[in-house]
């Protein structure tokens, strides 16, 4: 079934969702590798930040962006080593203060910044998400050691922005998802009666040159 599935890369601008760079990939090609061929075509560009989901996230990728001289804002995942050596050191009453409250659209999470390799990382607390997860959790039969850091999550940056701007931008980022939402709607980017490599491709393409005339 991989072999048959297509993986679309696809990069727009933040302020208004204008498609900048797109490209076709097998299904079998993780995130990060997508993302270390795709930072060859942003440095061509000229693209000097970008902010990225928590998939495209490796020590490797953020450091090669950084040594292209990129801006950089990205979700980390919560490995064992990050659970053992940061999240384990974090005082929640510390945290959980008014001082270290974000208001987002429609929740408030608390935040703490610490130093991370080139870097700084980021670490949100979402009390009103653990509430709902930890609960559900827990009557599936999870251990007390599952849930434990339920309700965090991690952005790594290595921009000169305040927390606050940082975890607002981050989570503003979803203006992409409505890039491949537009595609798949408007555009009709949907399965498609084509099976020559070419013919899918140029479909591709007509989808993408349609979205950059909706996005102008």
């Amino acid at each position: 079934k991989i072999s048959k599935l297509i993986q679309i890369g696809l990069g727009v601008s933040f302020e208004n969702g204008f498609p900048i760079f797109h490209k076709a990939y097998n299904g079998n090609i993780s995130n990060i590798k997508i993302l270390e061929d795709l930072m060859r075509t942003m440095a061509h560009r000229g693209i000097s930040s970008i902010i990225m989901d928590r998939g495209f996230y490796s020590e490797a990728n953020v450091t090669d962006l950084n040594k292209l001289k990129m801006k950089v804002i990205v979700g980390v995942k919560q490995s064992p080593g990050i659970k053992s050596n940061i999240l384990s050191e974090i005082d929640r009453s510390k945290m959980y203060t008014a001082q270290n409250q974000i208001i987002l659209k429609n929740t408030f999470v608390y935040a703490q910044e610490i130093n991370f390799l080139f870097g700084k990382l980021i670490v949100i607390y979402n009390p009103k998400y653990e509430a709902l997860k930890r609960d559900q959790m827990l009557a599936d039969n999870a251990t007390d050691n599952d849930v434990k850091y339920v309700g965090y999550s991690l952005i790594f940056h290595n921009t000169k922005l305040k927390p606050d701007a940082v975890v607002k931008k981050y989570f503003d980022k979803d203006i992409v998802e409505r890039s491949f939402r537009t595609m798949k709607g408007d555009v009709q980017l949907h399965p498609i009666r084509l099976w020559l490599p070419q013919r899918i491709n140029a479909h591709i393409k007509i989808c993408y040159l349609s979205m950059c005339l909706l996005s102008l």
